[in-house]
């Protein structure tokens, strides 16, 4: 059983038992790339930075029933296998509380003043990405063994955050290597879905609009232009072949049978990443229609000198169970 060792009465604190204990003194202090340890020291409360009393590495914010819980322990005492909450020193000489929100309020609503803290002092080379090291710390400081786990959806709000302070177009690669500087212990598939859903928040809703599915595309393409008929303008799908030869099936309907001379075609396009990707989309789009246009006129031209068709109907695959020899084609007549 976890021991507790009792530190608090009516408005009086007394941390040297926690102090001296062995245990306490011989946990793990995190280290972190952006800051060096300096050391646990028992401080005010008061002292700190505490920015909106929330904790803004999670997507929740303070946790009521945590505080809760951690009310009811304090009067009990501190568990000496609990990391203290984590005060950084900034270039400015300001120190703040980057991990312990909670407990602070937990304090607060019991009047505890001062608490042990691991206190860090932040590389002066950090000093332009104080967001960043808040990020590494926090998130990875909720990743310790009795600490509230963090959760993807922490790391997606703060992901949101990095992206948004660094241009807003970051790479799923970057975005990637974001996550990695964080410690978690997070599987490849859920990684991978933080990833995604940061990337969809940031660089693909700023820099590209998406058109999930076609009539969303359609519904667009009438708030911009008028439409003709429901089948001019054609809109085509730039991202695969079978949608722009869908499109061109459509455009020789529409010349043949529906008298439209000239179809209007409005392109869009999906699963980019990038401007670049979009661009080159679009055009490969374009290309192939003209392709497609070309072969049409050599097939009608090399029909009109041969009286054989350019196809044979072999048969149908056999799909009537009981009717059809499942090992041979049907012929159809």
């Amino acid at each position: 059983m976890t021991q507790i060792i009792p530190f608090f009465t009516t408005n009086v604190t007394e941390w040297d038992d926690l102090l001296e204990n062995h245990t306490f003194a011989s946990l793990e202090v995190p280290q972190f790339e952006c800051a060096e340890f300096v050391g646990t020291q028992v401080m005010e409360w008061a002292n700190l930075h505490i920015q909106d009393e929330k904790n803004r590495a999670r997507a929740g914010g303070v946790d009521s029933n945590n505080i809760n819980g951690l009310i009811a322990e304090f009067q009990h005492g501190y568990r000496v296998t609990e990391l203290p909450p984590i005060a950084m020193i900034l270039p400015n000489g300001n120190m703040e509380l980057w991990d312990g929100y909670n407990r602070y309020n937990a304090a607060y609503e019991l009047g505890i003043t001062d608490y042990p803290f691991l206190v860090y002092r932040l590389h002066n080379e950090w000093e332009s990405l104080i967001e960043d090291a808040y990020d590494m710390v926090s998130l990875s400081a909720n990743h310790h063994t009795v600490a509230k786990r963090h959760t993807i959806n922490d790391f997606v709000l703060r992901g949101v955050c990095h992206c948004k302070r660094h241009g807003n177009s970051l790479s799923k690669d970057q975005i990637a290597s974001w996550v990695s500087t964080i410690e978690h212990s997070f599987t490849s598939k859920q990684v991978t879905d933080i990833v995604d859903k940061i990337y969809q928040q940031t660089t693909i809703a700023v820099n590209i609009a998406p058109y999930a599915h076609p009539r969303s595309a359609q519904s667009k393409v009438s708030e911009i232009i008028s439409t003709q008929t429901s089948t001019n303008p054609v809109v085509i799908c730039c991202k695969e072949k079978t949608y722009i030869e869908r499109g061109f099936l459509q455009i020789m309907h529409n010349y043949v049978e529906h008298g439209i001379d000239t179809t209007d075609v409005v392109t869009y396009t999906k699963g980019c990443e990038t401007a670049e990707e979009v661009v080159d989309q679009r055009h490969s789009a374009v290309d192939y229609l003209k392709q497609l246009d070309a072969l049409v006129i050599q097939y009608a031209a090399k029909r009109l000198t041969s009286q054989s068709s350019s196809y044979d109907i072999a048969g149908a695959l056999p799909q009537l169970i009981g009717v059809e020899d499942p090992q041979s084609l049907v012929e159809l007549n």
